[in-house]
């Protein structure tokens, strides 16, 4: 029966043990008005209809760590660090919080200060992570409701992707770099590989002798892991102008000690804080404080490599081999970009001035 308390706030106790039990266990709710107080009664109730166990509380921390563990089994170390990646704002931000306390406004909530705070794209993922998350407890029986659920997805106006122009290459190639950055953006360059790939590099992925690069595990969040897909290891021609510039930098910059390509001062792998610290530097010297493009990416290197290949006739198929992509499709729709100034005008007024020429003489 519902009872009023010293403090004002009413109480009403729910059985929580199960019917056989002796003595039975209670749990009470509480409520600033009675109503409130049968809202959360009736709510434990049907947690308890659903056969959730309401003598395990748990944090969303703990929700999401179950779920990491889970996860650990059945999937590749690198997922899992996207994963945990993933959940680790929102970890941060109401991992102490009781799981059943997460209503649709904390939720909401959240993923907006996400994504202020660190990208939409991060707040989506967030998300769908935590959705997936809470809906393991649900199966679990520690849950009944997922208000993960029910936040809409942040929509966000999509960058569409190009790949660098002459001018923005003249500039880079102009700009006064440190030997580290100027190796780095000339692997990035003239490979296409991922800011990961490259920065996972070791000096022994270096073949001189065939001058090609090995590329065969990428780093992400500090750890070391495969590439992304099976077809990212591969083998790709290391020209002239790069191998000039890892000679330089390998030579009079590099300590010889140091097995990995691009270190840390200490090192070690670089982490991801102080990669993107370097970049911003790096970005400035290339165009100024002030006039860097928002889409100058390490990224936007991948772009402009694959686009260069195919515009230089070099089979797609080639290309796909080289960017280490497990579908022609995706390299053809996704990473090659042409425009009316790639058109060889003359080429294609050639092709029907032949035709014409045919038609003639055959008509004769």
């Amino acid at each position: 029966m519902p009872k009023k308390r010293k403090d004002g706030r009413y109480e009403i106790k729910v059985r929580i043990s199960s019917p056989g039990e002796k003595p039975g266990r209670y749990k009470a709710y509480y409520g600033s008005t009675l109503k409130e107080a049968k809202e959360k009664a009736k709510a434990a109730q049907a947690e308890i209809d659903a056969g959730v166990n309401l003598d395990a509380n748990p944090t969303v921390a703990s929700v999401i760590d179950s779920w990491l563990a889970m996860k650990a089994a059945t999937v590749r170390p690198q997922t899992l660090q996207n994963y945990r990646f993933g959940v680790k704002h929102v970890r941060d931000r109401i991992g102490d919080m009781q799981a059943r306390d997460v209503d649709v406004t904390t939720a909401r909530k959240t993923i907006a200060d996400i994504s202020v705070d660190i990208s939409p794209y991060i707040a989506n993922r967030s998300r769908k992570l935590t959705t997936a998350a809470f809906k393991d407890a649900i199966f679990r029986g520690v849950l009944s409701q997922n208000s993960w659920e029910k936040v809409p997805t942040i929509t966000r106006k999509s960058c569409e992707k190009r790949a660098l122009t002459d001018a923005e290459l003249a500039l880079i190639d102009k700009a006064d770099l440190i030997p580290r950055d100027r190796a780095l953006i000339t692997v990035l360059r003239y490979t296409g590989c991922r800011i990961g790939e490259a920065m996972a590099l070791n000096v022994s992925d270096i073949d001189w002798a065939g001058h090609r690069i090995h590329i065969t595990k990428t780093l992400f969040n500090n750890t070391v892991g495969p590439t992304k897909t099976k077809a990212g290891t591969r083998w790709v021609p290391m020209p002239q102008v790069l191998e000039s510039c890892l000679q330089d930098y390998l030579n009079n910059y590099h300590d010889s000690s140091c097995q990995i390509l691009f270190p840390s001062a200490v090192g070690t792998y670089v982490n991801n804080s102080s990669r993107n610290d370097r970049w911003k530097s790096l970005s400035r010297r290339i165009f100024g404080k002030n006039n860097i493009p928002t889409d100058f990416t390490p990224h936007i290197f991948r772009h402009t490599y694959a686009s260069t290949l195919v515009k230089n006739q070099i089979p797609p198929t080639t290309a796909q081999l080289l960017l280490g992509h497990d579908s022609l499709q995706t390299t053809l729709k996704t990473y090659t970009h042409y425009g009316y100034s790639d058109i060889d005008t003359d080429a294609v007024m050639k092709i029907f001035s032949s035709e014409s020429s045919s038609n003639t003489a055959g008509s004769a």
